[in-house]
């Protein structure tokens, strides 16, 4: 059997952490959505596909699985708001590409926030939003409305 990074060994037999957040439905949908939002490797589609499967009124599994992953960026935002002088001092290598992020930031504004679901690239985005102190009422404008949209596209193809 494939093992990937969300699978548990138990006595020989591999569980994937999907399989078992669905059986905790809304509950491990939010937890799920949560956790893909930060900047662990995870993918909250497939608890939302999964859950869609099985019977889960769609309306529900977006707002659950949309507010989790918004709140998920959140803790990012707040990470990054924090965390800004641990980062300068200790993350950030080179202040000239501290200064590119911050421009691109300022360049794109609060806008490219609305792809903040987009793998990969778009955790580390709210990182770097809170990290450059960004209204936090902006943030929230852009980051959750995206975040709802990703999970009705992906719903509408179901």
């Amino acid at each position: 059997m494939l093992q990937s990074p969300g699978c548990i060994n138990t006595k020989g037999r591999y569980y994937l952490l999907d399989d078992l957040l669905i059986q905790f439905g809304y509950v491990g949908l939010f937890a799920g959505s949560f956790l893909a939002a930060s900047l662990v490797p995870f993918s909250s589609e497939v608890l939302v596909i999964g859950l869609a499967i099985l019977g889960y009124d769609k309306i529900l599994l977006t707002l659950v699985a949309g507010t989790g992953n918004f709140l998920g960026a959140l803790l990012n935002y707040y990470i990054g708001f924090k965390g800004g002088e641990f980062f300068k001092k200790h993350v950030s290598s080179n202040k000239k590409s501290s200064e590119k992020a911050q421009k691109a930031l300022e360049k794109w504004g609060a806008p490219i926030l609305f792809f903040s679901w987009v793998p990969i690239v778009g955790d580390p985005m709210t990182v770097v939003a809170g990290y450059f102190k960004m209204n936090l009422l902006w943030f929230s404008l852009w980051v959750f409305p995206g975040k709802l949209s990703r999970y009705i596209v992906i719903l509408l193809f179901l």
